[in-house]
């Protein structure tokens, strides 16, 4: 629950920072939590359950050994793909683009502080 916390707060500063709205600011925010969901598929698609109190166990599990799956949202196709509609419509894709830069800018600021790496980090982005 603190990393969603964090997340949201961090997204919430940086776009207040840059001088957005507090609509936009909220926007933004939500979309860095967005971005988290694709653990939740995956552990649902996989083990065929929605129990959190599992999926909480599966994902301390998981961050401590570091084991790349493939996770849509924090893949670099959904990073790219939200850049060219940022520069191509603008716009609300441009709100988009901000809440996975900046979800993005806190889960490596975690890798490099926890594993002294961007290494693993790396391997979630190009699975």
């Amino acid at each position: 629950m603190l990393h969603l916390t964090f997340h949201f707060l961090f997204n919430y500063l940086m776009a207040k920072l840059l001088g957005f709205s507090e609509v936009e600011s909220v926007i933004i925010s939500i979309i860095g939590l967005v971005v988290d969901l694709d653990h939740i598929f995956y552990h649902s698609i996989k083990y065929k359950t929605l129990s959190l109190k599992q999926f909480k166990a599966w994902a301390y599990k998981e961050y401590k050994i570091h084991n790349p799956h493939f996770y849509l949202f924090h893949s670099v196709y959904i990073f790219l793909i939200s850049i060219t509609l940022t520069v191509l419509l603008g716009g609300f894709f441009h709100l988009i683009f901000l809440g996975i830069f900046f979800h993005m800018v806190i889960d490596v600021s975690t890798y490099l502080l926890y594993f002294r790496s961007f290494k693993p980090w790396f391997r979630y982005l190009f699975y």
